[in-house]
């Protein structure tokens, strides 16, 4: 016959069953916690949708697809386009994002195409176009500017989308606008060396005006020599552009000339 274990004592007993217990609740406690988990994550995803495509609905059908899905409708802007008026041309977010519940989409949407041709800008004042541009119902675009001799500052030289043009998908007029002659500019001379009223004449013969004249006290240099100069030179300066000069005096008695 086999031996027969010994029975447990009172204390091996209650060791054995707070080892049990603890095992027990460890169990239990792991499974509510990843239970707990487990709804917070079907939770989270509750609160996420999908975005769905807008594009070429009304206004009308994107707000109340949007509405089932949780979603708000922005409307951003109205453009011109191929597509009948009221209807969306673009939207953001783009369709399939995922976002969060109570998240607006914006939308861009059709006007219908362009019924009003474009009208002539060219030879007209830029002013005269941003005044008359809205009456139509077009705006003024991109506004570009160049120097032209041969037209007077501020005129219209050029426009996208010609005039008398329809159905451009765009209500936006983009011009080309005239600076007038470029002025002249020269190049700024050394005069640094020089006496004074040579760089004074340097400057006349430039078109340019001398300017403030500062006395610095050098050593071993004559007195009325050119130190300095503002602007340096090799800078570009306009015609007329005053030049302040700086020029020697000895040490012993620096002074200012008017």
């Amino acid at each position: 016959m086999g031996a027969t274990e010994p029975p447990l004592s009172p204390w091996q007993r209650r060791l054995l069953a707070l080892i049990r217990f603890g095992v027990a609740a460890f169990v239990l406690g792991a499974a509510a916690f990843l239970s707990f988990i487990l709804t917070i994550q079907i939770a989270v995803r509750r609160q996420e949708v999908e975005v769905p495509r807008l594009e070429e609905l009304t206004t009308s059908e994107a707000q109340t697809l949007l509405a089932r899905q949780q979603l708000g409708l922005q409307v951003l802007d109205r453009v011109y386009s191929a597509l009948p008026e009221d209807r969306v041309v673009r939207q953001s977010p783009p369709p399939g994002t995922v976002v969060k519940v109570g998240q607006r989409v914006f939308v861009v949407v059709s006007r219908g195409p362009q019924q009003v041709p474009t009208p002539l800008l060219e030879g007209r004042s830029l002013r005269v176009a941003r005044l008359e541009l809205p009456k139509l119902g077009l705006e003024l675009g991109q506004v570009s500017a160049v120097y032209l001799p041969d037209y007077e500052a501020d005129r219209i030289v050029r426009q996208n989308p010609p005039p008398q043009t329809r159905n451009t998908g765009t209500a936006r007029v983009n011009v080309l606008v005239s600076l007038g002659a470029r002025e002249p500019a020269y190049v700024m001379p050394d005069l640094v060396g020089l006496p004074l009223a040579q760089a004074q004449r340097r400057l006349a013969a430039a078109g340019l005006r001398s300017g403030a004249i500062e006395t610095i006290a050098v050593e071993s240099m004559p007195a009325g020599v050119v130190v300095g100069q503002s602007p340096r030179s090799g800078a570009r300066v306009p015609a007329g552009a005053v030049i302040d000069l700086q020029i020697s005096v000895p040490v012993a008695s620096p002074r200012m000339l008017e």
